[in-house]
């Protein structure tokens, strides 16, 4: 696999996020709250129960400054990990943690696999510093658990810093578990192989789906550990709280990793990372035990079935991930561009793509959403390619 060298970071307009509705009803003309939004990957089953009962509970102290260390947070935190309180931080939405660590660590530049989440490109330029983009092969279907990927991880890091035998101090690994939008994680051992053998390095692993997804384990797993159980010193774990919770406004996201690492990181954050509201909705996230189990399931069978019945079309590669969202190619960028159009025009968005992101404008990813939607959405995709050449 060809390494490139250190590559321009996208332009703005290439650095979308799903779910941006306002944008779409600017454009097509629909009303925001009327478009099946296909391109963000949210829990369908929606909030869960109690989600008035918590923003009732902090409406009564919305007149004080919320805690700035958010103490009962991390201490939630650490009950259900296993790691010690000091190991975690939380902010508005894991992107804001993305986006500080580059600033607060001093990285000199950032590796990146691609296809992958476009928020890592935006924390790289936010730092003002290169990015070097690590292409995934598009016959393992962009997989991080290829075997090519992990030499090139290697190569990459040898080339940061060739003075030191690979150990790049000035370098941030960025890395999806599962990755978006194809699916899939580098697996666990392969991964403290790389981050032991790079030592100055750090390695952020996002496990913002992993609660959506099958099959991939999670490195905050301490819970049955002995005490005083760490990550590598030069590992981060970050997690939204937006996609399982189907949270998505109230924004609220942590960060596991060194003590030291958190402490440097909390200080490129505003004095109060948190709202009253987001505070108490994670820490009732952090308490639940029963919403995931009993939503998850159905979610992950949905996408099997959901999977099948597009593949089922014909003219349409399926890949599936493991988590909550399948990436379509269309084998041409054309059909691509006409099925978007046909799609927008019933009220249905998709994730497209472009270039710069790593993905022909062919590819487009979509959520799994309840049985009822996807059928709808079937249906206008069946007609698009009907009327598609």
């Amino acid at each position: 696999m060809n390494i490139p060298q250190e590559t321009q970071l996208p332009t703005r307009d290439h650095l979308r996020h799903g779910g941006n509705l306002q944008e779409i009803s600017n454009r097509t003309g629909i009303d925001p709250y009327q478009i099946l939004d296909y391109s963000a990957n949210i829990n369908p089953a929606g909030p869960p129960p109690w989600i008035k009962e918590a923003l009732m509970a902090a409406a009564s102290r919305v007149r004080h400054y919320p805690d700035p260390d958010s103490t009962v947070l991390r201490e939630a935190a650490s009950q259900k990990f296993g790691l010690s309180p000091e190991s975690f931080l939380f902010a508005d939405g894991a992107d804001s943690l993305l986006f500080a660590l580059p600033l607060a660590l001093g990285a000199k530049r950032c590796l990146i696999p691609v296809p992958s989440y476009s928020g890592y490109f935006r924390a790289a330029r936010r730092a003002g510093i290169p990015a070097v983009s690590i292409r995934l092969p598009a016959e393992k279907n962009f997989s991080l658990a290829s075997p090519e990927f992990s030499a090139a991880l290697e190569e990459a890091l040898d080339a940061a810093s060739p003075a030191t035998q690979g150990v790049s101090s000035d370098t941030m690994v960025f890395l999806g578990a599962p990755n978006n939008p194809a699916g899939g994680s580098l697996p666990h051992n392969a991964l403290r192989e790389i981050a032991g053998k790079n030592p100055g390095a750090c390695f952020v692993v996002d496990e913002s789906f992993i609660e959506l997804s099958a099959g991939i384990p999670s490195l905050l797993d301490f819970k049955n550990s002995t005490p005083n159980a760490s990550l590598p010193p030069n590992l981060i774990v970050a997690r939204s709280l937006t996609k399982a919770w189907a949270i998505p406004g109230a924004r609220a996201g942590f960060i596991a990793g060194n003590p030291d690492i958190i402490q440097r990181v909390r200080s490129q954050l505003p004095a109060w990372p948190l709202s009253c509201f987001a505070e108490e909705i994670a820490l009732r996230c952090l308490g639940d035990n029963s919403y995931l189990p009993s939503t998850v399931p159905y979610l992950l069978k949905e996408a099997d079935a959901f999977a099948a019945s597009i593949a089922a079309l014909g003219d349409i590669k399926v890949i599936r991930s493991s988590a909550n969202f399948l990436l379509l190619d269309f084998i041409s960028d054309s059909r691509a561009e006409a099925v978007h159009g046909f799609l927008l025009s019933r009220g249905i968005a998709i994730r497209t793509y472009s270039p710069e992101e790593g993905l022909s404008p062919r590819y487009a990813r979509i959520a799994v959403r309840s049985d009822r939607e996807n059928a709808r959405f079937l249906s206008a995709l069946r007609d698009a390619i009907s009327a598609t050449p």
